[in-house]
């Protein structure tokens, strides 16, 4: 299949594989969820597409709640990146 040495590749430079126990006890000490990935075939292996804006379902007080999208986690930490970056770059010599 000529999927198949792409998926190998991506799985060995972008993602790891976890065990599901792991994984969950990961995820429930993290503010950052999880999100799916769609693949778009190119010429050379795959383009992913991850959707950081999707809201992750979450157990609240016994109940299924909305908890907050990847996107709005780092905004902070984007912005004061971003802030530093244009107070560096906008020093004269």
């Amino acid at each position: 299949m000529l999927a198949e040495p792409a998926l190998k590749t991506l799985r060995l430079n972008m993602f790891e594989e976890l065990p599901k126990d792991r994984a969950t006890k990961l995820l429930s000490t993290r503010q950052l969820g999880f999100t799916d990935i769609r693949l778009l075939p190119k010429k050379q292996g795959f383009r992913t597409i991850m959707n950081l804006r999707r809201r992750q379902q979450v157990l609240r007080h016994g109940a299924m709640a909305l908890g907050r999208s990847i996107n709005t986690v780092m905004t902070p930490a984007f912005n004061a990146i971003n802030y530093e970056k244009v107070s560096v770059l906008s020093v004269p010599d």
